[in-house]
């Protein structure tokens, strides 16, 4: 779950400035206006199934975006991208991962 001390923390790592645009962007108010925690990999029924709400939901995974650049952030559907976030996420090495190696 994204709380709001965790929209505040990635505002504040975005200097309240949307990833994309750049526009500065209030942590509340009507949807259009405030700022958006937007995932990089998509909180869908199949990602939380294979990775988790703690990879889904954790900071790395998100950045702060205007309401139009939402989706601009996304890397769901870029295997290589999202493989490699979710191993930093872990605390994985891709190379010590057992299933990258053939094993």
């Amino acid at each position: 779950m994204i709380d709001q001390q965790k929209r505040m923390d990635l505002r504040a790592r975005a200097g309240g400035k949307c990833k994309v645009c750049g526009k500065l962007l209030p942590l509340d108010g009507p949807i259009g206006v405030r700022g958006e925690a937007a995932h990089r990999i998509a909180k869908a029924k199949w990602t939380l199934k294979r990775y988790g709400e703690e990879v889904i939901d954790d900071l790395r995974n998100l950045e702060w975006t205007c309401h139009d650049h939402n989706s601009a952030v996304l890397i769901t559907f870029n295997p290589v991208e999202r493989e490699r976030l979710v191993d930093e996420i872990r605390g994985e090495s891709r190379n010590s991962r057992p299933d990258r190696l053939g094993a």
